[in-house]
């Protein structure tokens, strides 16, 4: 087999693999894939925040044992590794909460986003 049939190849495994599929397959409409879509993202999104208070939490372990090193060595072991270990951790904790806030300045707090439910396009479609 060449090699300049290999993506002709690939794209038509690709296009039938989609039609096993049977969430694609069945789909009803655009909105039904949008909904599964947003709803997938949400999960992303809780799975950043917890990881994101796992890494702090190392980080603050990390800290802690570096400050304990400090004090036993001074000169080998500089004050300012702990302290960024310290900031690294409380950026890592609070990343889901100044996120929010974010959001919330730059479009506004308390409304609801238009059609990422897929609503709009399950009825228009």
């Amino acid at each position: 087999m060449k090699f300049k049939q290999l993506p002709k190849l690939t794209a038509v495994l690709l296009a039938s693999s989609f039609m096993l599929i049977p969430e694609i397959a069945a789909a009803d409409t655009l909105g039904v894939i949008a909904n599964r879509v947003v709803t997938s993202i949400q999960g992303v999104t809780s799975l950043a925040g917890a990881i994101g208070y796992m890494v702090g939490f190392f980080f603050i372990l990390g800290a802690v044992f570096k400050f304990k090193q400090h004090g036993d060595n001074p000169e080998q072991y500089p004050i300012r590794t702990p302290i960024f270990l310290v900031l690294a951790a409380l950026m890592a904790i609070f990343m889901t909460s100044v996120a929010t806030t974010g959001k919330d300045t730059v479009w506004g707090s308390g409304g609801q986003s238009q059609g990422s439910s897929g609503a709009g396009l399950a009825n228009g479609l």
